[in-house]
């Protein structure tokens, strides 16, 4: 049988075709994200990142977070600042960053619930710090364990 425009059979062969045609993208597809991984930093190393941030007054900075942004691997590295303005950078549930270059941004700790009144709160330090683009604050990560000079930051 010919299967030109004519035939009663026509319209099953082109649903086949395009139900075969369909699974056989959704393979290729699944396929080749078969490789990919969630996990972004893949087989690299991290080391450990250790450092402190102190206000103008020399003061620690006693809440917040602290994030290396690699330009070269899209990958950002955070660590929350403790009481006595200390962090340890990490990567999900793993301490550390890959070697390489970093730009820095620090986030304050914002007061919680419902604020008293409409002002925007005060940063504790100039807001250029709160943008890794403006905040001028730079690290190299080096193999093995990386003890930072404290980050000071300007009012």
């Amino acid at each position: 049988m010919i299967l030109n425009g004519d035939s009663i059979w026509m319209p099953a062969y082109y649903w086949i075709v395009r139900a075969f045609g369909v699974t056989a993208l959704c393979l290729v597809v699944l396929l080749g994200f078969g490789g990919c991984s969630s996990d972004a930093i893949g087989n690299w190393t991290l080391y450990p990142v250790r450092g402190k941030v102190l206000l103008a007054d020399g003061k620690p900075l006693t809440a917040g977070r602290v994030t290396f942004m690699s330009p070269e691997k899209a990958l950002e590295f955070s660590g929350p600042i403790g009481p006595d303005g200390s962090f340890s950078i990490m990567y999900g549930e793993k301490e550390g960053a890959p070697e390489g270059k970093y730009v820095v941004r620090i986030d304050p700790e914002l007061p919680k619930g419902k604020p008293k009144s409409k002002k925007q709160p005060a940063f504790p330090f100039h807001k250029k710090y709160a943008d890794e683009t403006t905040s001028g604050l730079t690290v190299v990560v080096q193999a093995g364990p990386n003890e930072l000079e404290p980050f000071k930051l300007d009012k």
